[in-house]
């Protein structure tokens, strides 16, 4: 386990503390993506495209990411 997750780190280029920082900013990004859809679901006048837009901007970012490009392209293969 220790291993991948070296493994992992080294994939994306950084380092413990920079990935750990990386992912809970994402994660907290996804959670008010999340309170927004619901709140839309509800009152589908209010947040009429931000987490739709929230959504593409995290992928885009995510697509910088020479690893993730990997996986993304294998998907699109694999949906093709």
């Amino acid at each position: 386990m220790i291993k991948t997750a070296k493994q992992h780190l080294h994939q994306s280029r950084m380092g413990y503390w920079q990935h750990l920082r990386h992912s809970l900013y994402n994660a907290m990004r996804l959670q008010w993506i999340v309170i927004d859809s619901i709140i839309h679901a509800l009152f589908p006048f209010v947040f009429k495209t931000s987490a739709a837009r929230g959504v593409v901007k995290i992928y885009l970012e995510m697509k910088e990411h020479a690893h993730l490009r990997k996986m993304i392209n294998q998907e699109k293969a694999k949906n093709k």
